[in-house]
């Protein structure tokens, strides 16, 4: 899981609260509770760097935000 890249589909708020992402992997989709450490917009191409359990995860996006 960790590693694996994804799309945000709904906007993340930072600390503020999550958002979620969609991650293709196994020949299907899965969606997943986004945490982020800045807000993150519908769209942001995303990398999983932790777990927060099954369906949590933490991402920063996939390419610097300038």
């Amino acid at each position: 899981m960790i590693g694996t890249e994804g799309v945000v589909t709904h906007p993340t708020r930072g600390p503020d609260g999550p958002g979620e992402v969609t991650v293709h992997q196994g020949g299907g989709t899965e969606v997943y509770i986004a945490w982020s450490e800045e807000p993150l917009p519908k769209g942001t191409e995303v990398v999983i760097y932790q777990t927060r359990g099954a369906r949590t995860v933490e991402v920063e996006p996939l390419t610097p935000r300038r």
